[in-house]
């Protein structure tokens, strides 16, 4: 039933009658699946930057899914059913 689209027309319609000039989609990762999906509203792609604060002396933290750190989380959001709403945001911050 493509309920993404169904949202993403409607906010869309919503944005045009106020004739709002801009509307973001939201950061995606590149070639990922809702990079593809936001690149076919025929979107204007903006690179988004980031930064952290670290103490002094202490490393950039490496936050790629290759991170040990975060095989655990990765695994187990892969494993969660689709409409998973109470425990899913919970993982999600701690993937990268």
């Amino acid at each position: 039933m493509k309920p993404n689209m169904f949202l993403y027309w409607n906010i869309l319609c919503f944005a045009a009658e106020r004739v709002y000039r801009q509307f973001d989609f939201g950061r995606s990762s590149i070639d990922s699946g809702t990079h593809r999906f936001k690149k076919g509203w025929s979107l204007q792609e903006v690179p988004s930057y980031g930064g952290y604060w670290v103490p002094d002396s202490a490393p950039l933290p490496e936050t790629n899914k290759e991170n040990p750190r975060y095989r655990s989380a990765i695994w187990l959001w892969q494993k969660l059913p689709a409409g998973t709403k109470l425990i899913g945001p919970s993982i999600v911050r701690c993937l990268p």
